[in-house]
C-alpha cells in the first residue's frame, strides 16, 4: 500500500518517451476545452434555467461535450502511449459504485453514481493530457493564451447579460447574474481563480499581451455575478493588480485614501446593488454561518443522520457511492449533495476519498513551493473546495485543479538543480 501510494503522487511522474503531439492536436486540445466547451455549458445553463434540464441531471449538454473530448483524449493516450497510473486511484471509486447499486437496486442511483466517477476521471485525464502536452515553455504560453480568449470570452457573455437582461440571474431576484451557465459560484471561483493565474503566469513571461486593462475587464465582470465569492476574488485582483504596478511609492497612499475617505461612499453606493448579499447578512445568525450560506448546517445534520445508523463505521472507510451518500439506505431520496467538497468525498467514498483528495493536494503544494504567488491562489481555491464546493463535480471549475497541476509540474521541472517530488 506504501508503495502504490509512493508511485501515484510522490514518484516524479515521468515524461512519455514517445512522440509529441502535433501543432494540430495541440491546438484541438486547447480548442476543445476552452473554446468549444463553455459554449456546451451555455446550453446546459440555459436548458436548466428554462426547464429543459434538471440541475445534476445526466445527458446534459455539458456532460456530453466532456463525453466527446474525452473520447479524442483517449484516442491521444492511446496513439502516444501515455502514462495513465493516476487513474488506478478510481478503481476503488467504481468499485463501490458498483457495489451501492447493486445494494439500493437503484438504476438511476447506479447512473449517477457513475457520473460522479466520470466526473473525476474527467479532471485526472485532462490534467494527464495537458501535462504530456506542456514541454516547453512555448506550450505554456499557448496554454495560458486560450485560456485567455476562453476567461475573455465568458467574461464578455457575462457583460452581454448585464446589459441585455438575458440569460439567468445568480440567486433569482436582486443584482447578479452568471449568464447563461448553470452555476454561479462555479463561474465566479473558475474566472477569478484563473485571472490570478494569467497575472502571475505574466510575472514570468509566460503570457503574453495581458495587460492590467484586461485584468480589470475581467474582474468586473466577476464583479456582476454578484456572490461573495466573486466579490472576494474581484477584491483579490484588484489588490494584485495595485501590488504589481512598476511604481510602488504611490501605492501605500491610495490605499490611505481609499480607507479613511472612500470606503464608506463606496461601500453605501454599492449596498442597494448587492441587496441579496447585504440581505443574507442581516438574516444570518452569526459571520460562520453567513460566510458558509448555511452549509455548516447541512453538514451537521448529514452527519447526525449518517453516525444514527448502525452501519455508519462499516461505511466510513470507503463510503456508500454518491446516490446515498449520508443518507439511510431505505429512504425514498434524490441525488443532493452538501456542496462542501471534502464532506461530499466523505459521505461518497469515505476516508479513502478525502485521503486521495489530499494527497493530491499534497503534491501540488510541494510542486509550488518554491512559487508562493501561484501556491496562494491554489490555496484559495482548494479553500473554495472544501467550505463552499463547485469545484470536484463542476465541470468547469474543475478544470482548474488540472491546469493548477500542469503548470506546477512545469514550474518544478525547470527547477533542475534540486527535486521536485
Amino acid at each position: 500500500m506504501i508503495n502504490f501510494i509512493y508511485s501515484i503522487f510522490l514518484r516524479p511522474i515521468s515524461r512519455s518517451s514517445h512522440v509529441a503531439f502535433s501543432i494540430s492536436e495541440k491546438k484541438l486540445v486547447l480548442l476543445m476545452l476552452f473554446i468549444m466547451l463553455p459554449f456546451f455549458d451555455m446550453l446546459t445553463g440555459y436548458g436548466i434555467e428554462n426547464g429543459y434540464l434538471s440541475e445534476g441531471g445526466l445527458a446534459s449538454p455539458s456532460q456530453i461535450g466532456r463525453l466527446f473530448v474525452l473520447g479524442f483524449f483517449t484516442y491521444l493516450i492511446v496513439k502516444h502511449r501515455i502514462n495513465i497510473r493516476l487513474l488506478y486511484i478510481l478503481v476503488p471509486l467504481i468499485s463501490i459504485e458498483f457495489l451501492s447499486g447493486l445494494y439500493l437496486q437503484d438504476i438511476l442511483g447506479f447512473l449517477t453514481g457513475i457520473l460522479s466517477v466520470y466526473k473525476l476521471a474527467y479532471i485526472l485525464i485532462i490534467g494527464i493530457v495537458l501535462t504530456f502536452l506542456v514541454k516547453e515553455s512555448n506550450d505554456l504560453r499557448d496554454l495560458a493564451s486560450f485560456l485567455k480568449i476562453n476567461v475573455l470570452l465568458i467574461s464578455t457573455s457575462i457583460y452581454f447579460s448585464a446589459f441585455t437582461g438575458l440569460g439567468s440571474s445568480t440567486y433569482g431576484w436582486g443584482f447578479g447574474t452568471k449568464s447563461f451557465f448553470a452555476s454561479g459560484n462555479g463561474l465566479g471561483i473558475y474566472l477569478g481563480i484563473l485571472c490570478l493565474i494569467l497575472i502571475a503566469l505574466k510575472q514570468y513571461g509566460l503570457v503574453g499581451r495581458f495587460s492590467g486593462f484586461t485584468a480589470l475587464y475581467i474582474a468586473v465582470s466577476i464583479a456582476l455575478i454578484g456572490t461573495k465569492t466573486s466579490l472576494f476574488l474581484t477584491l483579490l485582483i484588484l489588490l494584485t493588480l495595485l501590488a504589481s504596478l512598476n511604481n510602488k511609492r504611490y501605492l501605500f497612499p491610495i490605499l490611505l485614501v481609499i480607507l479613511f475617505f472612500l470606503i464608506q461612499p463606496i461601500i453605501e453606493s454599492l449596498l442597494p446593488i448587492f441587496d441579496v448579499i447585504y440581505s443574507r447578512f442581516q438574516n444570518s445568525d452569526d459571520l460562520g454561518q453567513y460566510v458558509a450560506s448555511g452549509r455548516s448546517d447541512y453538514v451537521i445534520d448529514a452527519m447526525s443522520v449518517f453516525f444514527q445508523q448502525d452501519s455508519s463505521l462499516f461505511r466510513l472507510p470507503f463510503g456508500s457511492g454518491s446516490f446515498l451518500s449520508y443518507h439511510v439506505p431505505q429512504s425514498n431520496h434524490e441525488f443532493d449533495t452538501l456542496e462542501t467538497d471534502i464532506f461530499d468525498l466523505l459521505f461518497m467514498y469515505g476516508i479513502y476519498g478525502v485521503f486521495i483528495y489530499i494527497m493530491l493536494i499534497f503534491k501540488v503544494c510541494i510542486l509550488l513551493k518554491h512559487h508562493y504567488a501561484i501556491l496562494l491562489i491554489f490555496l484559495v481555491f482548494i479553500a473554495h473546495s472544501f467550505f463552499a464546493g463547485h469545484v470536484l463535480f463542476n465541470g468547469m471549475s474543475s478544470t482548474v485543479l488540472a491546469i493548477v497541476f500542469v503548470i506546477a509540474k512545469y514550474l518544478c521541472d525547470q527547477k533542475t538543480a534540486m527535486r521536485c517530488f
